[in-house]
């Protein structure tokens, strides 16, 4: 996405591997799409890892570019638990989804235009003064293949 350039903007609540079987099946796809979810590929499963990776390769020869988030905080080797409000700590790499996937590309976020200032990669200090940077784009799971 950039400034000044003409966007639609889609929401879907069902899983993303719906979501993109959706897309490839749709007769005229966009060119580009940009997908604002991250998610950590330890805690996504092999099944909808999979689906998205078929359909995200369908999209690609069809000539569709699929741009994802690469994620937050780097190469991140702890988090919290939202949902128990627990924090794990040097439990090794934590790679994000769909950044993992090779049927994407994967992009950190920018900052500064939008209040006139010069482009920098993005970063921002929460309120536990935990800065958040651009993540990696890689993944630890070697076993996500397609078929």
């Amino acid at each position: 996405m950039a400034q000044g350039v003409p966007t639609t903007y889609y929401y879907s609540d069902s899983s993303i591997s719906t979501w993109i079987a959706t897309v490839s099946n749709t007769p005229n796809p966009e060119k580009v799409y940009t997908i604002g979810l991250v998610q950590y590929e330890a805690f996504t499963s092999l099944s909808e890892m999979q689906s998205f990776n078929t359909e995200a390769m369908k999209l690609g020869v069809m000539g569709t570019t699929i741009i994802v988030p690469s994620g937050d905080r780097g190469v991140l080797k702890d988090y919290i638990d939202a949902t128990t409000n627990t924090r794990y700590l040097d439990c090794g790499y934590f790679a994000q989804f769909p950044a993992s996937s090779p049927y994407v590309t994967a992009i950190g976020g920018t900052m500064g235009p939008e209040l006139n200032n010069p482009e920098v990669t993005g970063t921002s200090c929460t309120q536990t003064t935990n800065q958040i940077t651009s993540g990696g784009g890689f993944s630890v799971l070697k076993r996500v293949t397609v078929h």
